[in-house]
């Protein structure tokens, strides 16, 4: 018979498995394969030149992204639900380390919705207070390395398992494993944090946003 112990500690790791696999209840809403992914990684480096990044996003912004692309109310919510249950890994005991570097475009499109923007500068702000958490912005007046779309580097905690380069689709995604493709979107990365506004480096760009 199981001690107390022994039985508490599988029971956490069967909640832990059923928790892991919950994205399987969203897939008409989002790459349930990236998401998986995603939960395991220990690192997340992002590249987003036309949104926020979705680990980022607040409530407020998840739903004017989602009214743009989505027309069923029920849908939106469900999107709305899925992002959100999305960003609890960042709350994980052991939360993976995030770096985030997103085109200033994506605040100034929210010209129309000015309490949106105020909301999503701030949480990015407070974010970026983390010790886990890296935050840096392109100006949308200049051009930079990353013009060419979004990507999202995977790493993960076993040098068995392969970084893996996410490239965002209309319905799944491109997943790039093979060594030299990866190495070509690292150093995409690389070049994107030395033309981007340095964490904590004051800027009026930020003032303008809000």
């Amino acid at each position: 018979m199981l001690r107390g112990r022994e039985f508490d500690e599988i029971l956490d790791l069967c909640r832990q498995s059923l928790e892991r696999g919950w994205w399987s209840r969203y897939r008409d809403v989002l790459a349930a394969r990236f998401v998986g992914f995603e939960t395991e990684a220990t690192r997340i480096t992002s590249w987003q030149p036309v949104v926020i990044p979705g680990l980022l996003q607040v409530p407020e912004y998840m739903r004017v992204a989602a009214q743009a692309c989505l027309a069923n109310p029920q849908e939106i919510r469900r999107d709305i639900d899925a992002r959100m249950t999305r960003q609890r890994i960042l709350e994980d005991q052991d939360p993976p380390e995030l770096y985030a570097i997103f085109d200033e475009g994506a605040l100034l499109r929210l010209h129309d919705h000015p309490e949106v923007r105020r909301s999503q500068v701030k949480h990015i702000l407070e974010m970026a207070q983390r010790p886990n958490v890296t935050v840096q912005m392109t100006r949308a007046a200049k051009l930079n390395p990353g013009a060419g779309g979004s990507c999202v580097i995977l790493e993960f905690p076993h040098a068995i398992d392969p970084t893996v380069v996410y490239l965002e689709t209309a319905t799944d995604g491109i997943y790039l494993e093979e060594p030299d493709e990866v190495a070509r979107y690292q150093q995409l990365v690389n070049h994107l944090r030395l033309v981007a506004l340095r964490p904590g480096r004051p800027s009026t760009t930020w003032r303008r946003s809000t």
